[in-house]
């Protein structure tokens, strides 16, 4: 969602989203495990999941400067 508008969710989206909804995470382990599938999908070292493209863009910016 953006001040521009949103995008509809799919069907699949809806129930994997109810299914964990119920559920506690430590979102330290949810990035760990995220950033797991992320490099096994992308064959990259490892990944990172962000909010929107803008924390995205920020956060390659970043890496790229360290």
């Amino acid at each position: 969602m953006t001040a521009l508008g949103a995008s509809i969710i799919v069907p699949e989206a809806i129930a994997a989203m109810s299914e964990i909804a119920s559920q506690w995470v430590e979102m330290d382990d949810l990035q760990r495990a995220a950033s797991t599938v992320v490099a096994r999908l992308t064959g990259g070292e490892a990944g990172f999941i962000t909010a929107c493209c803008a924390s995205g863009i920020t956060m390659a910016i970043a890496g790229t400067m360290t």
